[in-house]
């Protein structure tokens, strides 16, 4: 489980697919959420699993799309009210 300090980092989620293989080679493909951050100026990634805590829950809610639609606004985001995320493009809840 994540701690309240990391949690407070996030500025911004991703619902990213992973496929894994068991010892017989069969795939298994589900979805975990990944948060991310600007430390240092250097992107900084963490794993938060298959559910989201409530706390980023509410961040989801506040993001804004862009008016292309392609990227989102976030609440917590360094990059200003009006910079888009340079994150990855068409993944988080679409």
């Amino acid at each position: 489980m994540l701690d309240e300090k990391t949690i407070k980092r996030v500025q911004r989620l991703y619902h990213c697919k992973t496929v894994k293989k068991n010892p017989s080679q069969k795939k298994y493909t589900y979805r975990v959420w990944w948060g991310f951050w600007e430390e240092d100026g250097k992107p900084k990634k963490v794993y938060i699993g298959r559910e989201l805590p409530d706390e980023l829950k509410a961040m989801m809610k506040q993001r804004i799309p862009t008016p292309n639609g392609s990227q989102y606004f976030w609440p917590r985001s360094i990059h200003g009210k009006n910079a888009g995320d340079p994150g990855l493009v068409h993944i988080g809840g679409r």
